[in-house]
């Protein structure tokens, strides 16, 4: 299944006359294997060890990112990256834990069709097209909540 999705990518980079180096393989695989943000650090990280550098890590991205093949997303002024060609999850929000720093992804029906509704009146009323949007929450999350709880509970005693 990954190679056959490295194969679709491989003719993407193709068409635009890119290669697929040993690097982009392995930036590709990283991001088959994952389905989180990943931000360019983490990327040079978890894949240094091939002896890929981080400018050929951000090389990369702009490439990816130009020809659609992963996703930018600017969360708490930081770009994180997702595969975008095969995702089915073309709408969808986010949401940052200002405590913890994990990103958290809403697929949400009722949400989705509010923001469809919201689409459609932008166009209407502006005549505007939205092509795309991206919506990023920042709060405390759940289990953030629940440890301050925790927390204030013990201090209050």
């Amino acid at each position: 299944m990954m190679d056959t999705k490295i194969k679709e990518i491989e003719k993407i980079l193709q068409e635009h006359e890119y290669k697929l180096t040993k690097p982009r393989i392995r930036m590709i695989e990283l991001f088959l294997e994952t389905s989180d943000h990943l931000c360019p650090e983490e990327i040079y990280n978890k894949i240094k060890h091939e002896s890929i550098s981080l400018p050929t890590v951000y090389r990369n991205i702009l490439v990816f990112k130009n020809l659609g093949i992963i996703k930018e997303t600017n969360i708490n002024n930081e770009n994180v990256y997702e595969l975008n060609v095969f995702s089915e999850k073309r709408l969808h929000m986010h949401f940052h834990c200002k405590r913890c720093g994990q990103i958290i992804e809403y697929n949400n029906r009722e949400i989705f069709n509010h923001m469809i509704k919201q689409q459609e009146y932008i166009e209407a009323q502006f005549g505007d097209i939205v092509e795309n949007y991206s919506v990023v929450f920042d709060g405390i999350c759940h289990s953030c909540r629940k440890q301050e709880e925790k927390f204030e509970n013990i201090n209050t005693r």
